[in-house]
C-alpha cells in the first residue's frame, strides 16, 4: 500500500522520516510531539490498513478514552471499518485505506485524534526521562520508538534487553514436543488441505492456482506457529524442522488430493493400493498438474524455515537522536 506520506506530512504539521517505528510502516513514517504525546502516523507493517499510534506518560480511564475515539464525528468521516488497541500508555488506531483518500480528512481526524487523547492523558515532561525523571535534552527513538530518556536509562535498558537475550539463548529448545506437536499439526493441516484442493474444481473441471497456492502457505505458517509454542527457544535445526514438517504436511495433501480425484475418474475405489501408486508417482504427478504449483509448494516450503528464523524474538536495542519539533 504506498501512502503519500509528504503530503499527509504537510496536512497534519507532522515531520516525515524513513524509519520503521513502533509500527513497523516500512514505507516510513510521520513523527511529531504534540503537547507532551507522542504520535506516530504511517502504514500498518505489511497490511493494507492506515495507523496513527500514539504514547504518553498515563491514562487512567481507557475504556472511556477508547469509547470517545468511537464517537469522533471527524473520525468516524475518515474510515469505516477500524480497530484500536489501547493500554494505559499507548494507542494504536488503524483503519482500511479508503479508495478516495482526502488528505485534508485525514488531518481532521488526526487533529480530533490528538485532542481526544489530551482530554484523557496525562502528557510526557519532555524534558525529563520517562524512567528516572532526570534532565534530558532532546527526545529519541528507541527502536524507532519515540521516547525521553537519560543517557544513564539508556545503559541500563541495552543490559536490560541484553539479560533477556541472554535467558532466551540459554533456555530449553524443547525439540522433541515441538516435532511431535508440529508433525500432528502437520497431518492435520495437510489432511484439511488435501481435500480442500481436491474440492477445488468447478464444473467443467477448472481449478484455482491461486488457492492451492495460498492452502500451502496457511499450512506454513500453522506448522511454524505450532512448532514455535513448542519449541521454546528456537535455532536453526528447529527452522529446518519446520520446513520438514510443512513438506511432510504438503506431500500428505498431495497424496489425498490426488488419489481421491483418480478414484473418482477412474471409478475405482480409494484404498491402500492406490494411496501407495500415488505416493510413488506424486512427484510426476504434480508435475503434470501443473509446474507452477510444483515451482510455489516448493518454495513455501524453503521459506518456513525462514519464517520460523524471523519469529524469534527480537533483541537488538538502538537509540537515535530525531530533533522532532515540540508544540
Amino acid at each position: 500500500m504506498e501512502l503519500p506520506l509528504v503530503e499527509m506530512a504537510a496536512a497534519t504539521g507532522l515531520d516525515f522520516y524513513d524509519e520503521p517505528g513502533p509500527i513497523n510502516s516500512a514505507q516510513g513514517l510521520l513523527l511529531g510531539i504534540s503537547n507532551g504525546i507522542f504520535l506516530c502516523v504511517g502504514g500498518l507493517g505489511n497490511t493494507n490498513r492506515i495507523a496513527v499510534y500514539a504514547r504518553f506518560k498515563g491514562c487512567a480511564n481507557t475504556s472511556a478514552m477508547l469509547g470517545a475515539l468511537k464517537q469522533d464525528r471527524a473520525m468516524k468521516k475518515m474510515y469505516s471499518v477500524w480497530k484500536a488497541d489501547v493500554t494505559p500508555q499507548t494507542v494504536l488506531w488503524s483503519f482500511c485505506k479508503p479508495l478516495r483518500f482526502d488528505q485534508e480528512e485525514f488531518a481532521a481526524a488526526t487533529e480530533a485524534f490528538k485532542a481526544t487523547i489530551t482530554n484523557f492523558t496525562a502528557p510526557f515532561d519532555l524534558t525529563k526521562c520517562e524512567r528516572c525523571a532526570a534532565a534530558v535534552q532532546d527526545p529519541l527513538l528507541a527502536n524507532g520508538c519515540p521516547m525521553s530518556i537519560c543517557a544513564a536509562c539508556q545503559t541500563r535498558a541495552k543490559k536490560e534487553n541484553e539479560a533477556q537475550r541472554n535467558t532466551y539463548e540459554s533456555g530449553s529448545s524443547r525439540q522433541t514436543r515441538a516435532f511431535a506437536l508440529g508433525l500432528t499439526a502437520a497431518l492435520i493441516g495437510g489432511s484439511v488441505v488435501g481435500l480442500a484442493a481436491y474440492m477445488d474444481n468447478d464444473k467443467w473441471g477448472n481449478y484455482h492456482p491461486t488457492f492451492r497456492i495460498a492452502l500451502t502457505a496457511l499450512l506454513a505458517f500453522l506448522v511454524v506457529l505450532v512448532v514455535k509454542r513448542g519449541v521454546g527457544r528456537m535455532n536453526r535445526a528447529t527452522c529446518v524442522m519446520a520446513s520438514m514438517l510443512t513438506a511432510i504436511g504438503r506431500i500428505l495433501g498431495d497424496i489425498l488430493s490426488y488419489g481421491l480425484v483418480i478414484a473418482k475418474n477412474e471409478h475405482i475405489a480409494f484404498n491402500t493400493e492406490l494411496v501407495k501408486w500415488t505416493a510413488f508417482h506424486l512427484l510426476r504427478l504434480k508435475w503434470d498438474f501443473s509446474p507452477l504449483l510444483f515451482a510455489f509448494d516448493g518454495l513455501i516450503v524453503l521459506a518456513a524455515a525462514e519464517l520460523c528464523w524471523i519469529s524469534r524474538p527480537k533483541f537488538a536495542l538502538t537509540f537515535k537522536k530525531f530533533p522532532m519539533p515540540r508544540s
